[in-house]
């Protein structure tokens, strides 16, 4: 699972973070190799706050540059065990488009939103992203 994290401040800030994606196969005659594709993703994250009568809306917004068109992009809330309870997790998952599209690269847009009961929750202090890792299947000899 590689990690995107940002930190941020009280109006929110932005990081661009580079990150390069493992992947394991094993080829056709049974024997185990390991083989890397790269896949270089740049994304701007930026957290924004509002503020309600006795509520805070959290806004984590982030434009990825994905290598082609027509990739979705979703922000899903996970709770760690004993997790820091300042850091809100968020794992980014990325669907690749099933058609043909155009090899060039995309800035793609991904939102999250949650909102905080004052003052029962409490508001975290800073985002950490992990991008979710992709599942191989396992061929038995």
């Amino acid at each position: 699972m590689q990690l995107r994290t940002f930190i941020t401040a009280a109006a929110g800030t932005a990081a661009a973070v580079a990150l390069a994606t493992q992947v394991f196969a094993q080829p056709a005659g049974g024997k185990e190799k390991e083989s890397y594709e790269t896949r270089r993703t740049e994304c701007e994250w930026t957290a924004t706050t509002s503020h309600g009568v006795d509520t805070v809306r959290l806004t984590v917004k982030g434009v990825c540059q994905e290598p082609t068109p027509g990739y979705k992009l979703a922000l899903t809330h996970v709770e760690l065990p004993g997790g820091d309870p300042s850091t809100l997790t968020l794992v980014l998952t990325a669907v690749a488009p099933t058609g043909i599209e155009p090899q060039h690269v995309t800035p793609t847009p991904v939102e999250y939103q949650q909102t905080f009961v004052l003052p029962k929750d409490r508001v975290p202090a800073n985002v950490t992203i992990f991008e979710a890792a992709a599942t191989v299947q396992v061929n038995a000899p």
